[in-house]
């Protein structure tokens, strides 16, 4: 989708990963927590981004429109990019992978992201801008391990 020819965009998003066994049913959770933060708590997170922002460090932007409260958030609703990340365990890559998995990898992540998507027009989201990006990995636990590591060797 080409950017807001309104002004500047403001992304929000958050990242995930998931390791437990059932992965349509994590984003089912993860798609309602992001439906009822838009809904109960957008207000609330645009007062916050606005109160500790500092321009200083920042390019030169047009959001602080978007972040007054005192504007109804759907004013400008397609400023507004909401971005899901989600890791997970994929059969598909386990080690040894399983051969000729692209096909069968991008099915899965495909009947993933329509099942995310399924209700977007009957929820009333349908015109809030989303972005679900899927990462699967062949093992989600060394991952997770890994980057543990790499962060206590950075902060020790």
């Amino acid at each position: 989708m080409p950017r807001a020819s309104e002004g500047d965009e403001l992304w929000i998003g958050f990242s995930h990963l998931y390791t437990g066994t059932d992965i349509i049913e994590c984003l089912q959770n993860l798609r309602t927590i992001l439906y009822t933060d838009i809904t109960d708590n957008i207000d609330s997170a645009r007062s916050k981004i606005l109160e500790i922002k500092q321009d200083s460090y920042l390019l030169q932007h047009d959001i602080d429109e978007l972040l007054e409260t005192s504007q109804a958030f759907d004013t400008h609703l397609n400023r507004y990019r909401f971005i899901v990340f989600l890791g997970y365990n994929s059969a598909l890559m386990t080690d040894p992978k399983t051969p000729g998995y692209e096909p069968g990898l991008l099915t899965e992540t495909k009947k993933l992201f329509d099942d995310f998507a399924s209700d977007l027009n009957t929820s009333g989201f349908g015109e809030v801008l989303i972005e679900l990006h899927l990462y699967p990995v062949p093992d989600i636990e060394q991952l997770l391990s890994e980057v543990k590591k790499a962060l206590e060797k950075a902060c020790a």
